[in-house]
């Protein structure tokens, strides 16, 4: 399967899976507000099925940016590993592994948020676990999958250098631009709407002007290495995006769930 099909089912998937994720979420969590489960509710098998899910979605998301990498690899010569691209490829699984901890994270948080009864919240030292829990829910899972997604998405970009298009598609070339679009204003969505855009800006900010240096640098067509212009537009205005929130959250005092 070429580059451009799996990048098209990373899009179709994000932009399908990720608003229905967040309304499931903001449903389940009003309703825990408003009153407790029966206590049948809170069982292992659920535990479990919580865990499963978000092990899924994290190996799934995985196992696709990687297949992308590597039908990045097979525009050319497969067999042929450059020690640039070996070391890409280690930091890749490197930077996955701590998505991973931050998926664990994440699940973690989102189990004891639900088993923490409304009595529980009643008791004076609550508030304790409850800084445990937003840290661990908020800057530490948040962070680590969005912001090492996006590391990610920055390694296949240096990595297509090494493998740029021999031929130049320019219908496909605009659809790059498209889906950079469209994933460039979800993703800022997404991280308003999980209210840690602030925790994910200075990642943002970082790998888009690494990027830019990069292509400045790099002496090829953009029309080669259309990945990197996907890339580009999608971070170009996920930061354009976060950087006038943070304006308007100085101007205003806005609340911030994470300060």
């Amino acid at each position: 399967m070429s580059d451009f099909a799996l990048l098209t089912i990373f899009i179709i998937g994000w932009i399908i899976i990720s608003p229905i994720y967040l309304f499931y979420r903001v449903k389940v969590t009003n309703e825990w507000v408003r009153k407790d489960k029966h206590l049948s509710f809170y069982t292992r098998d659920r535990i479990f099925k919580i865990t499963s899910l978000q092990l899924i979605l994290i190996l799934c998301a995985l196992s696709l940016l990687f297949w992308l990498l590597i039908a990045i690899k097979m525009r050319g010569s497969f067999s042929d590993f450059e020690r640039p691209e070996l070391i890409i490829v280690a930091f890749f699984l490197i930077i996955s592994l701590i998505i991973s901890f931050g998926g664990g994270a994440y699940a973690s948080s989102v189990i004891t948020e639900q088993f923490t009864l409304n009595g529980l919240k009643q008791h004076p030292a609550f508030n304790t676990l409850l800084l445990v829990n937003e840290f661990y829910h908020g800057p530490v899972s948040h962070v680590l999958v969005h912001s090492g997604a996006l590391v990610l998405l920055l390694l296949i970009c240096f990595f297509e250098k090494f493998n740029p298009l021999t031929q130049t598609d320019i219908l496909r070339f605009y659809l790059y631009v498209i889906y950079g679009i469209i994933f460039g204003l979800s993703v800022l969505f997404v991280f308003i709407r999980t209210q840690t855009w602030k925790h994910q800006m200075p990642v943002a900010l970082i790998t888009n002007i690494i990027q830019i240096v990069f292509l400045v640098t790099v002496g090829i067509s953009i029309y080669r290495i259309p990945f990197n212009v996907f890339f580009l537009c999608a971070n170009s205005l996920l930061s354009l995006g976060l950087i006038i929130i943070f304006i308007h959250h100085k101007l205003r005092h806005t609340y911030y769930r994470y300060d």
